[in-house]
């Protein structure tokens, strides 16, 4: 089928949908990185070293209006990684998540209509950025590093705030704070 029906009530009024392609992105997102961890792990456990560096996005850390199923996935791979990290703690083998909020990449421009006024109201990030962040976290084994900073900050917050998140979300999106 080309969509498929899921009780969504984005204004609390109407049932939504989505497009299978949306729920592709769950293969894409979370089952292909999991897949690619599972057949390096051996290896890296093998050689008692190495690092997983996964890239989420700070919609993994607060979910964002629009980007349910990307929220979905993030959530899911960051999950994945931090537990893989209790779990093979002691193995010498180095887990690490990467969240970037919005990226200057093209991508994001040139689908704006399908990005959330408050993603583009925080600082965008350059892919050098990101992949410097990514290269440092290969390096160091950090569980976890934000990007931007502040974002990455308001997103902990959101977080541990659900209830104030909620409330301040609209106003921040129509200050495009």
């Amino acid at each position: 089928p080309d969509t498929i029906e899921l009780p969504v009530i984005p204004d609390g009024t109407e049932l939504d949908y989505f497009k299978t392609g949306q729920i592709d992105m769950v293969d894409v997102n979370l089952r292909s990185p999991i897949y690619l961890t599972c057949l390096a792990l051996p290896h890296l456990r093998a050689q008692g070293s190495g690092s997983v560096v996964q890239v989420a996005s700070l919609a993994g850390c607060t979910p964002t209006p629009g980007a349910t199923v990307y929220s979905a996935t993030k959530f899911g791979l960051r999950a994945f990684s931090r537990a893989l990290a209790m779990e093979l703690a002691s193995s010498g083998v180095k887990f690490s998540i990467v969240s970037p909020g919005p990226v200057d990449t093209g991508f994001i421009m040139d689908d704006l209509e399908h990005v959330a006024d408050l993603a583009l109201s925080q600082p965008i990030s350059t892919a050098a950025e990101v992949a410097a962040a990514i290269l440092d976290s290969a390096a160091d084994g950090r569980l976890e590093r934000r990007l931007p900073a502040l974002s990455g900050v308001l997103a902990t917050v959101a977080y541990l705030s659900p209830g104030l998140a909620r409330r301040l979300q609209p106003a921040l999106a129509r200050k495009g704070a």
